[in-house]
């Protein structure tokens, strides 16, 4: 049985003291992080967009790549964003989303040897299964789910919408208000905006909470949006490899049976890693 251990602990990401400044910092980063996903669900519906690709697609450039602009259009506001709160905070950008190197661990390559291990089942079986299945992966069924969406995803849900709020007042109450809120608004982000599809999707926004919940944990475990981030890409990369049908929420019995062996492999591997840092080593 895996003995929980004490919420004291936890490494937590660095904090700093609260200033006046730090509720309009966190108002931006919020505002930011609702604001890209709905710039970036209705963006093709502006003519210039629309004729933009167009073009572009006569010039034989591949889908993949022109969907990229949705990871770009992101990357600038998150920049313009985490420099404004960066000025008045005084702190940088990449200690305010948690950009850095996962810290401290009994052992620099802790944390990867954690991501490495945990991916396999996914990654590996999910290959298996690709090639049992005859299914064929393309590139536009990697760049999406294992490039735009892990980095554009993690720096919005976990980065602006957590990292930085709870950078700014280091709370556990803040860093767990932060996670749920932003964890709910990861989960409509997988669905349809109508009631139809906000009620036909219910299962795919059960499972994308809890993942946001899960991948927030991971960050505040590790100190870091990198382990979250590159766990995100290679569980997807193994729903793609194995033609997974159904989104987040589908998948057959062994396709998640594969996906349940990643989420135990890394939850144990933190839990013991973060047990075994000493109290020293807490921030």
């Amino acid at each position: 049985m895996i003995v929980w251990p004490s919420p004291v602990r936890f490494i937590t990401l660095r904090r700093m003291p609260a200033t006046p400044r730090s509720a309009p910092a966190i108002l931006i980063a919020w505002s930011t992080g609702l604001a890209i996903p709905v710039l970036l669900r209705f963006r093709g519906d502006w003519t210039a967009y629309r004729q933009l690709h167009t073009r572009l697609a006569e010039l034989g450039l591949p889908s993949a790549i022109r969907n990229l602009d949705a990871l770009l259009i992101a990357l600038v506001l998150i920049a313009i964003a985490a420099r404004v709160c960066a000025r008045c905070t005084k702190r940088s950008p990449d200690d305010l989303l948690a950009i850095r190197a996962p810290r401290p661990t009994p052992s620099r390559s802790a944390w990867l040897g954690m991501v490495l291990c945990a991916s396999t089942p996914m990654v590996v079986g999910g290959a298996i299964l690709g090639m049992q299945r005859g299914g064929g992966v393309t590139l536009n069924d990697l760049v999406g789910p294992v490039i735009r969406a892990p980095i554009l995803e993690e720096l919005v849900f976990r980065g602006l919408l957590i990292a930085l709020p709870f950078a700014l007042l280091g709370t556990r109450r803040v860093f767990w208000h932060c996670a749920i809120a932003s964890a709910l608004a990861f989960g409509l982000t997988h669905v349809p905006w109508t009631l139809d599809g906000i009620a036909s999707g219910w299962a795919t926004i059960l499972v994308t909470t809890i993942g946001g919940l899960w991948f927030a944990w991971l960050m505040r475990a590790w100190q870091s949006l990198l382990v979250p981030m590159m766990l995100h890409a290679t569980m997807n990369l193994g729903w793609a490899f194995a033609s997974a049908s159904g989104g987040a929420a589908g998948g057959g019995v062994i396709d998640n049976l594969l996906r349940v062996a990643t989420i135990t492999i890394a939850t144990i591997w933190t839990i013991r890693a973060m047990r075994r840092v000493p109290r020293g080593g807490h921030e």
